[in-house]
C-alpha cells in the first residue's frame, strides 16, 4: 500500500467516525461516578405524576398500546392505580392493574424519546426507564414503596418482553443488556436495567458482596413480575474506565461476569461457580459468547434502546477497534454470562488476589529498657488485583546475632488486626503502643510486623509481608517503690528470681525492707525505722534484714512466711547485723560494741553462735556464706596492713590478699570463687577483683572509667557490681569482658546480686533522677 492510500484510508476513518459519532442525537455520555445522586422527596404516585407530564399531549395519534388499544398515558395511570387499589380484596382488578402497566410500560419505552427535557438534565431514556420502574414497584410492591435514587445521566432502560418471542433489552450505551429466546417468560414482562448509581471510587469496590476485583460500570437488571427466568438469558456488562482510581488491574481477558448467589442451591446456573466462603457472596456466570452489547472501552454513546445501530454506528465500533489498543477492548461483543435471575450484575477479575506489602516500619525511641513502652508506626499497602479482607499481623521482637547465646528466637509481644484493604488503599498507623517484655536480656533487637500470618489469609505474594526495624534494648527493668516512697534499692536476689530490696522516703529519712515475687511487692517485717536494709535471701525465700532500735543499735532479723525472727546478739556485745544467708539456712554476720572490734558469728538451728575474730587477728567481718559452708570475709588475719580478704571453713582460714591496700570480698559462690574490691594504697582508685583456685585477676572498667567494684558471683562465675569514675554503671563480666547493663531512664545504675539464671538486681536512676531498685538479665553465656 502507497503513501497516497494510508492517508486516504485514513482520512476515510476519521470521516467515517466523525459521521457515526455524531449518530447519537440526545448525547448519551458515560456515567461518572461522581456524579450527582438523586434522591427523590416525593412519593413514587408524585414521581410518577411528573414524570408523565413530560409527554407532550400532542402524542395522541401515538395513544395506542401492543395490541392497538387507545392507551392515554395519564388516564391509563389513574385507571391502574385504581384497580391497584380494588385488587387488594378483588385479586381480579390487581391481574387488570397488572396488564395495564405493561402496556403502559411498552408505551412509555417506545416513546420516551419524544417526552419534553427532564429536570436535572436526566436524559429522556433515563427519565422513561425511571419511570418504567417506578410504575412497576408502585403495582408490585405497594405505592408506599421509597422511590430508589438515581443519578441523570445513568444508563438505563426498559422494555417488555413477551412468551413467545425473542428479545433484547440493552442500554443505549450498550455497555448492558440482557438477550432471551423466545418461551423465556410466562407472561409479558416489564425488564428494567439501571446503572448502579452507588458511588464506590476505591479500587475494586462495588455492590457485589466479594474480595475479587469489581470493575464499573454497576448494573442492576429486574422484571416484574418478580420470577425466574423459564429459560438461561444471556447478560453482559461491560467494564468502563472511572477516573484513575478505577483502571483495570489486569487483562480483561480475564473478566468474567457475576451477580448476588441465589438464595436457594437449587437456583444455581449450570456451569456457573458458587463462592460463598471467606467473605464472598457471588455466583461467577459460565461465559457465554453474545453480540447485542459492545465493550469498547470509552466508547461513544448510541440512543439505541433495542440494540440496532446503524451501519455507520458498527462502522465507528469496528474503526475505533482498528485504531485502540487491544487491552482496551479485550471483551469486545463476546464474552456475557447465563443467568435465569435477574440481579445486581458486575464484571469481576476472579482471578484477582490481594496483595499486602509492608511498605515503612519504624518504632521510637530507638533505645528502651526492657519493660518500657514504645511507639511502633507502619504503613501497609493493598498492592493486589483484589480487596483484602480482616488480616491478622503479628508484632516480634527478634534477638540479633550482637546478643551471645543459641540463635535468636521470635517473640510475639503484640497482634493487630490489617482493615480490609481495596488495591492500592493504604493502612498507616503512627501510634501501635508495644511493650518491651521485662527481662529482655540487654543488646540489639529487631521489632519485625508480618501481615498474614494466618495462612488462611488470602495474598497474592507473602514475600513483601514483613519488614523489621533495629532497636537496642537494656534489659532494666523498674520494681517501683513501696506505697508512699520516692526510692527504693534491689539487694539480692535468688534462683526463684524473687528479689530482696528496700524502699525509702528520702523526706521522712525512714526506709523498708520489701520482697518482690512476680510484680508484687510483699513489706518484711513491718520494720519502717530510720535504718531498715536488705541483707539477704536464699532459694526458701528466707529473708534477713537489719533494723536499727530506738537506742540506735543495729539489730538482725530473719523473715520467713511473714514470721520475724529476732537473730539475737553475741554476748557481752550490744547488737548485731545479719550479713548473708545461704539455702541451708546458715546466717553469718558480725556483733560489737560501741567500743569493741567486730566479732563474727553464725546462726543456725535458731541459735546464734560466737566464731570471734576466726582468723587469729584482732577483728573478723563475715560477708557471705556460700551453701557449702564457706565464709568469706575481711580482717587483719594477725598480718600487718589490711584489712585483708580470707575465706574461713571448719576453723581453716585461707588469705586470698596480702597484697597492699585494702582488699574487701564481698560475695563467694559454691565453687569457692570470690569476688569484692581492692583499694589501693593511695586510696585514689578501686578495682573489682576475682579470686578462683589460688589466682587473683582484676576485673576490667568500663572504657573511659578508673574504678570498678564486684558485688556478687553466680553459680557459673559471672560476676556483677559496677564501674564508675566518672559517672557509675551497673555492669556484668563474662567471658572475659565486660558489660554494660543501662538503666531505667537515667545515668546511673549500680548491680548487688545476680542468681543462677543470670538475673541481677540494683539500682538504677530514672530519667527523673529517682533511685529505684532495678532488675536486669545477664547475656546468656556459651
Amino acid at each position: 500500500m502507497g503513501r497516497t492510500q494510508i492517508f486516504l484510508l485514513a482520512g476515510s476513518l476519521c470521516v467515517l467516525t466523525a459521521i457515526a459519532c455524531s449518530e447519537n442525537p440526545n448525547d448519551v455520555k458515560l456515567q461518572s461516578r461522581s456524579a450527582a445522586v438523586i434522591s427523590p422527596t416525593e412519593t413514587l404516585d408524585q414521581s410518577i405524576t411528573r414524570l408523565l407530564a413530560l409527554f407532550p399531549r400532542n402524542l395522541d395519534q401515538r395513544n395506542v398500546d401492543a395490541e392497538g388499544a387507545d392507551l392515554n398515558p395519564r388516564a391509563t395511570w389513574d385507571q391502574i392505580k385504581k384497580k391497584y387499589e380494588t385488587g387488594q380484596s378483588k385479586p381480579a382488578h390487581l391481574v387488570i392493574a397488572k396488564r395495564k402497566l405493561v402496556a403502559l410500560s411498552d408505551w412509555v419505552a417506545r416513546n420516551s424519546a419524544m417526552m419534553s427535557p427532564p429536570p436535572n438534565n436526566e436524559t429522556r431514556t433515563s427519565a422513561g426507564a425511571r419511570l418504567v420502574l417506578y410504575m412497576s414497584l408502585y403495582v408490585y410492591g405497594g405505592p408506599m414503596t421509597t422511590p430508589p435514587a438515581y443519578t441523570p445521566g445513568a444508563d438505563a432502560t426498559a422494555g417488555v418482553v413477551t412468551p413467545n418471542a425473542p428479545a433484547t433489552i440493552v442500554t443505549p450505551t450498550l455497555h448492558a443488556g440482557v438477550q432471551l429466546e423466545a418461551g423465556s417468560v410466562a407472561e409479558n414482562t416489564v425488564i428494567v436495567v439501571t446503572q448502579n448509581p452507588t458511588p464506590y471510587p476505591a479500587n475494586c469496590s462495588g455492590p457485589l458482596q466479594t474480595k475479587f476485583c469489581q470493575y464499573p460500570q454497576f448494573y442492576t437488571f429486574e422484571m416484574f413480575p418478580h420470577s425466574r427466568l423459564l429459560k438461561a438469558g444471556v447478560f453482559n456488562v461491560c467494564h468502563v474506565n472511572s477516573g484513575d482510581a478505577r483502571r483495570p488491574l489486569a487483562d480483561h481477558d480475564r473478566f468474567s461476569l457475576a451477580h448476588a448467589k441465589p438464595a436457594i442451591p437449587a437456583n444455581y446456573v449450570p456451569g456457573g461457580k458458587i463462592f460463598d466462603q471467606n467473605g464472598e457472596s457471588i455466583e461467577v456466570l459460565p461465559r457465554v459468547h453474545q453480540t447485542f452489547s459492545t465493550c469498547v472501552e470509552n466508547s461513544y454513546a448510541s440512543n439505541s434502546v433495542s440494540g440496532g445501530l446503524g451501519v455507520l454506528s458498527w462502522l465507528g465500533h469496528g474503526l475505533q477497534k482498528l485504531l485502540t489498543p487491544k487491552t482496551a477492548y479485550a471483551v469486545d461483543v463476546g464474552l456475557g454470562g447465563l443467568s435465569f435471575d435477574m440481579s445486581p450484575f458486575n464484571v469481576l477479575d476472579t482471578l484477582s488476589s490481594p496483595d499486602l506489602a509492608v511498605q515503612s516500619l519504624s518504632v521510637a525511641p530507638a533505645s528502651v529498657n526492657s519493660g518500657d513502652h514504645l511507639t511502633l508506626s507502619y504503613s501497609v499497602t493493598n498492592i493486589g488485583t483484589a480487596t483484602g479482607g480482616l488480616v491478622p499481623a503479628t508484632i516480634f521482637l527478634t534477638g540479633s546475632a550482637a546478643v551471645e547465646g543459641p540463635p535468636p528466637v521470635d517473640e510475639q509481644i503484640g497482634s493487630i488486626t490489617i482493615p480490609s484493604l481495596p488495591p492500592g488503599v493504604t493502612d498507616t498507623r503512627n501510634n501501635l503502643d508495644v511493650v518491651i517484655p521485662p527481662l529482655s536480656m540487654p543488646g540489639s533487637y529487631r521489632i519485625r510486623l508480618v501481615v498474614g500470618s494466618d495462612a488462611t489469609a488470602a495474598d497474592a505474594n507473602t514475600a513483601n509481608n514483613s519488614m523489621s526495624a533495629t532497636l537496642n534494648v537494656s534489659s532494666a527493668t523498674n520494681l517501683g517503690t513501696l506505697e508512699g516512697d520516692d526510692a527504693s534499692v534491689g539487694w539480692a536476689i535468688n534462683d526463684a528470681g524473687h528479689v530482696l530490696g528496700y524502699s525509702y522516703s528520702t523526706s521522712q529519712g525512714t526506709s523498708r525492707p520489701f520482697l518482690w515475687v512476680d510484680g508484687q511487692k510483699t513489706t518484711i517485717g513491718g520494720f519502717e525505722s530510720s535504718f531498715a536494709s536488705a541483707s539477704g535471701i536464699n532459694n526458701l525465700d528466707e529473708v534477713i534484714f537489719n533494723t536499727v532500735t530506738t537506742a540506735g543499735i543495729p539489730h538482725a532479723f530473719r523473715w520467713k512466711n511473714g514470721t520475724v525472727t529476732d537473730l539475737g546478739t553475741v554476748p557481752g556485745t550490744d547488737g548485731s547485723v545479719a550479713q548473708a544467708i545461704n539455702s541451708n539456712g546458715q546466717i553469718v554476720g558480725y556483733s560489737q560494741t560501741r567500743d569493741s572490734l567486730p566479732r563474727a558469728w553464725i546462726w543456725q538451728n535458731n541459735v546464734m553462735t560466737d566464731l570471734g575474730n576466726l582468723t587469729g587477728g584482732s577483728y573478723a567481718v563475715p560477708v557471705d556464706i556460700n551453701d557449702v559452708g564457706q565464709i568469706t570475709g575481711s580482717g587483719d588475719v594477725g598480718v600487718p596492713g589490711g584489712p585483708y580478704a580470707w575465706i574461713w571453713q571448719n576453723g581453716s582460714v585461707t588469705t586470698l590478699t596480702t597484697f597492699p591496700g585494702v582488699t574487701i570480698p564481698t560475695a563467694i559462690n559454691n565453687s569457692g570463687v570470690v569476688v569484692g574490691l581492692h583499694i589501693e594504697p593511695n586510696a585514689t582508685t578501686i578495682h573489682a577483683f576475682q579470686w578462683a583456685n589460688g589466682t587473683v585477676t582484676v576485673l576490667p572498667d568500663l572504657p573511659g572509667q578508673a574504678n570498678s567494684e564486684a558485688t556478687d558471683v553466680s553459680s557459673d562465675g559471672r560476676v556483677v557490681g559496677y564501674s564508675f569514675g566518672p559517672g557509675e554503671h551497673a555492669v556484668v563480666w563474662q567471658n572475659g569482658r565486660v558489660i554494660d547493663l543501662g538503666t531505667v531512664g537515667g545515668d546511673t545504675g549500680f548491680a548487688n546480686g545476680i542468681n543462677g539464671f543470670g538475673r541481677i538486681v540494683g539500682g538504677s536512676r530514672t530519667a527523673d533522677g529517682k533511685t529505684v531498685a532495678t532488675i536486669w538479665q545477664a547475656p546468656p553465656s556459651p
